[in-house]
């Protein structure tokens, strides 16, 4: 609890300076949803005590897989098919695991996570609000 109670605390220190710096008084979904991932990311709060030794592998990267939903369900309505039609749904899967990967083995700061985000966003449903 102590750990995503950091994540929290940082994830507002940042939206705050972003805030300050850029004299506006909200901040973008897109900006919220990087800053959210990155700071799951770098404290990793989720911590298996205990994991079945058959998903060892999917255990390590459950905090990757936490900031990859986490920062998907921020930018898209669950409401709206974005997985349709099934050729779709394999490009989105295929990014999906990708950016698990990413998340595991790469250095990421807010601002890289900033521009998947964009990108995500290029050709795709938008939020409903």
């Amino acid at each position: 609890m102590d750990l995503l109670f950091e994540v929290v605390l940082n994830y507002y220190a940042d939206i705050n300076r972003i805030k300050e710096f850029h004299e506006i008084e909200k901040v973008n979904n897109e900006k919220i949803a990087a800053s959210t991932a990155f700071w799951l990311l770098r404290i990793k709060p989720i911590q298996v005590v205990q994991c079945n030794p058959d998903e060892r592998e999917r255990y390590l990267s459950i905090n990757e897989y936490f900031a990859a939903i986490t920062l998907i369900a921020f930018l898209f309505d669950h409401n709206i098919q974005i997985f349709s039609p099934a050729e779709l749904l394999k490009k989105w899967n295929k990014f999906y695991e990708h950016l698990i990967y990413t998340f595991h083995y790469r250095l990421l700061d807010a601002r890289l996570l900033g521009l998947v985000v964009v990108s995500l966003l290029t050709d795709a449903p938008q939020r409903t609000k």
